[in-house]
C-alpha cells in the first residue's frame, strides 16, 4: 500500500527534524520545540469528526485498512486507545521532555510496519536541542 512507502521510519523522521533543527531552526513545529519550555499537543483528532459521503461518522483512521495494519484495533469512532498505547509505550507522563513535546501523529505512531528506535526520537531530538540554545 502506499502507507508503506510513505510512512517514514523514526531515524528518518528525526533525521528530518534535527536537519531542519539546525538548518531552518525557525520552521514550525521545530521552532517551538526549541524555544519552548511548553508545547501544545499537535494532533487536532481529540475532537475530530468526519462524516463520510456514505454516512459513516469516524475520527481519523477512516480507511478501509486491512486487519494487522496497526498494532491495536482500529476504532473508527475513538482514538483513545491508540493514544493511550502510545502514551504508555513512551512513558510520555513520566518523561522529562513532557512538558516540551507535542507528541506525533498517533496513527502514524501505531502503523505495525512502522521501523521504530528503541528511544522515542522526540527525546533525542530534545536532548539536541535544549530550550537554552533557542536564538532570539
Amino acid at each position: 500500500t502506499g502507507s508503506d512507502i510513505l510512512m517514514p521510519s523514526d531515524q528518518e523522521l528525526l533525521d528530518a527534524f534535527l536537519f531542519i533543527g539546525t538548518y531552518y531552526p525557525k520552521v514550525y513545529p521545530v521552532r517551538d520545540w526549541i524555544e519552548n519550555e511548553t508545547n501544545k499537543l499537535t494532533c487536532y483528532s481529540l475532537n475530530k469528526m468526519t462524516l463520510l459521503p456514505d454516512g459513516k461518522q469516524v475520527a481519523c483512521r477512516y480507511l478501509d485498512y486491512k486487519k494487522g495494519s496497526f498494532k491495536s484495533e482500529v476504532d473508527y469512532s475513538s482514538n483513545a486507545n491508540i493514544i493511550h498505547k502510545y502514551v504508555e509505550d513512551n512513558q510520555c507522563l513520566s518523561c522529562d521532555f513532557y512538558q516540551r513535546c507535542s507528541m506525533r501523529c498517533f496513527v502514524q505512531a501505531d502503523w505495525a510496519k512502522r521501523s521504530e528506535l528503541e528511544e522515542c526520537l522526540y527525546k533525542t531530538f530534545f536532548r539536541t536541542f535544549p530550550v537554552s540554545s533557542a536564538q532570539p
